[in-house]
């Protein structure tokens, strides 16, 4: 089986079980969470059989983990390689199984978002669209450390409305995976503030990194930033597209609650929404990063997950219809998807069963 059937399969349980519940006339639990709950639950199972060649990040990273189980030290490896390698086998019950990485790599992506702090309802949502899209099925077989990273630092952003210290621990936990998680908390707390800081902010950091482009002084932040950026220049051409549709995952989990509202709520009041406010800024913040090849879509990765969560906020609740923004988005969100996966020829051919 390729991704393609796997999505596909995955749209068609969750719609069925959905029309079920409505055909039945159940109202309780939601017909439109059990659907989503379904098709999560099917990729959640088809994640635990896939090939370990599915992905190239994935295959170095079994390889990375076989040598480890087989005694090898793995020192010269980033800290944060060393880390994964630590709570994949911790999670493993210490068995260093390599043929059991799948499944504990989507449990440990999974599992940070069972206990945000947000109703059932939101968390089941976001743990569907997620899976459903293009970001959450990278995060859970290409991108090892930087999906192990995200679920802390959404679970970081929920706490944030009782704990800014349990926020920036948890924030701190999820940089020990992936160093992009600072990127992604600095962008978090620039799209906290009111619209004219926020805007200041952004062109005064823009200046800054063209200054330090042309600058031979070098500031220990911007300078390990840049040295991401221009590593990854040669690959400008081939990731085009990846970031062109990571970020319409983006617009998709914004457009979502706005095609949605109750009749007579004017988009104004969708917009003015605090949760959804920070969302869009934190969109605003992706935008010069498309120019980016490699570390630019990396970023929208991390920052997709944490907008999701902000736009699925039960603060919009009494503004939006939830059955309709919930479909919508994870309607776009399979069609970005099957777009991405059935418009490569690499994915086409690389069986997701292996």
């Amino acid at each position: 089986m390729v991704l393609t059937e796997i999505v596909l399969l995955a749209a068609m349980l969750g719609l069925s079980s959905g029309i079920s519940l409505l055909l039945l006339n159940v109202r309780q639990p939601a017909p439109h969470v059990v659907g989503g709950v379904t098709a999560a639950v099917f990729i959640i199972v088809m994640m635990c059989f896939r090939s370990l060649q599915f992905g190239v990040d994935t295959a170095a990273y079994a390889e990375i983990f076989s040598d480890f189980c087989k005694g090898s030290l793995i020192t010269d490896r980033e800290s944060s390689f060393q880390i994964a390698t630590e709570v994949l086998n911790f999670s493993m019950l210490g068995s260093c199984d390599t043929e059991l990485l799948p499944a504990v790599w989507i449990f440990l992506v999974v599992l940070p978002a069972l206990f945000f702090l947000a109703p059932w309802r939101v968390r089941l949502c976001y743990i569907s669209a997620l899976l459903l899209s293009l970001v959450g099925i990278e995060l859970s077989t290409n991108a090892l450390r930087q999906g192990l990273s995200v679920g802390l630092m959404v679970l970081a952003v929920s706490l944030a409305p009782v704990s800014s210290l349990l926020t920036f621990l948890f924030s701190a936990l999820a940089m020990l995976f992936h160093p992009s998680a600072g990127l992604v908390l600095l962008g978090y707390l620039l799209a906290r503030q009111r619209w004219g800081v926020f805007l200041t902010m952004i062109a005064g950091l823009l200046a800054l990194v063209i200054h330090s482009l042309n600058s031979s002084v070098e500031l220990p932040f911007v300078s390990r930033f840049l040295y991401e950026i221009n590593k990854y220049l040669a690959h400008e051409d081939t990731e085009l597209w990846i970031r062109i549709l990571s970020f319409a995952c983006v617009v998709a989990a914004l457009a979502a609650p706005l095609m949605s509202r109750l009749p007579d709520v004017p988009i104004r009041t969708v917009v003015d929404d605090r949760y959804y406010a920070v969302a869009m800024r934190m969109a605003i913040v992706c935008v010069p990063f498309l120019a980016l090849p490699y570390f630019g879509y990396r970023f929208i990765y991390g920052m997709y997950p944490v907008i999701l969560f902000l736009t699925l906020s039960a603060t919009l609740e009494k503004h939006v219809d939830t059955r309709r923004h919930f479909i919508f988005l994870c309607a776009m969100n399979v069609t970005i998807l099957l777009a991405w996966a059935g418009g490569s020829t690499y994915m086409r051919e690389l069986p997701f069963i292996g």
